[in-house]
């Protein structure tokens, strides 16, 4: 058998049942395709199917108005009678635009009234970035277990910081005793 000796059969998707003809190339008179439907059937038919469909369940992403959803970040939205998505939080609070709700005890999901505070974006930015601890990640210095000296990095404080970084560099031992 050559190749491109077979013929396809492909039936009209308006449910007509006639075949369709093929998409033939004029630059190589080959088949290059075959479309969904007879010329002239897609946007007759296939449009009728689709507002009977549509009359009969309505859009297929649409939901009632008060519908819930879950966003990606944990947040919580609700379908408001202007057909916008509104978070839940917000609506619970009756917040302004330029306010912030924040969830007291970090749970984004959880909008009762007792955990939820509006404030401005400086008081917010300030609780978010406020250190409760010694440091982001660690309570003490590795080292020594101090609190009383700042924190420096990698978990030291700053004058076990500085006789590590000596020994990195190769300080002799005198000057990092001294220290």
């Amino acid at each position: 058998m050559r190749r491109g000796t077979r013929t396809v059969v492909k039936i009209c998707m308006c449910g007509c049942g006639q075949q369709v003809p093929p998409y033939i190339s004029p630059t190589s008179n080959r088949v290059e395709g075959y479309p969904r439907f007879i010329p002239g059937h897609g946007n007759k038919d296939w449009g009728k199917r689709w507002a009977l469909r549509m009359k009969e369940n309505g859009h297929p992403k649409s939901k009632p108005i008060g519908s819930v959803r879950s966003v990606h970040n944990g947040y919580v939205q609700i379908k408001c009678p202007d057909g916008k998505w509104c978070y839940e939080h917000r609506l619970a609070t009756n917040a302004d635009h330029n306010k912030v709700v924040h969830h007291i005890n970090g749970d984004t999901s959880d909008n009762s009234l007792s955990n939820l505070v509006v404030m401005d974006s400086s008081e917010h930015t300030s609780i978010h970035n406020t250190i409760t601890r010694w440091s982001k990640l660690y309570d003490a210095c590795l080292k020594c277990g101090t609190t009383q000296r700042t924190h420096s990095g990698r978990g030291l404080c700053f004058r076990c910081w500085q006789q590590q970084r000596a020994k990195e560099i190769g300080w002799p031992q005198r000057i990092i005793s001294l220290r």
